[in-house]
């Protein structure tokens, strides 16, 4: 029978960790205003739809909402524009918290909007999409260290997504668990 090294004590947590569900989301809060058009505009052309949707968005909320839906404990690091000066963020943090999303950690700033998407849809599900990155850019490597070290204890991973400061990313790639990046 082969030997099987002992464990650490470190790696012992870090399973811990990873078995608890908890999981750390570092990156974009977004709120999404989407437009169902019969066809996607064509340059400097303008398309009409019947309507406007609001919806939640940003590569990190998706992801913590995801992760929470999926049952993890979803802890989100990022940044939306100061409550009472900006409905969105107010709005935003509402919809992930009753996602089951736990905010405490999500900078609540005044120097720049909410992060938003302006979405045309088409009917085959096709879509163009721009986005007004707004506070997301402001979200600091020092906020997100400071999160990190609140929250690392209860976290098995860490998933940092882009349309974020890169500063921010790099800080949260950085925590010494294991690191989901998502690029796309």
């Amino acid at each position: 029978m082969p030997l099987i090294p002992p464990t650490s004590s470190a790696a012992r947590q870090r399973e811990d960790r990873l078995s608890s569900g908890g999981m750390i989301v570092v990156g974009a809060i977004n709120v999404d205003f989407v437009v169902a058009a019969n066809r996607l505009p064509g340059p400097g052309e303008t398309v009409v739809g019947a309507g406007i949707e609001r919806h939640g968005g940003g590569k990190g909320a998706n992801a913590a909402v995801a992760a929470a839906r999926a049952g993890a404990t979803v802890t989100l690091v990022g940044a939306v524009g100061a409550v009472g000066a900006d409905e969105t963020g107010t709005g935003a943090l509402t919809d992930l918290r009753a996602q089951g999303v736990e905010v405490d950690h999500v900078a609540v700033l005044d120097t720049e909007a909410t992060g938003v998407a302006l979405v045309v849809v088409d009917p085959r599900g096709e879509n163009q999409i721009a986005v007004g990155a707004g506070e997301n850019t402001a979200l600091t490597p020092a906020w997100v260290r400071a999160a990190l070290h609140d929250t690392l204890l209860t976290a098995g991973c860490v998933l940092v997504s882009t349309e974020i400061a890169g500063a921010a990313v790099e800080a949260a790639t950085a925590a010494g668990v294991p690191c989901v990046f998502n690029h796309g």
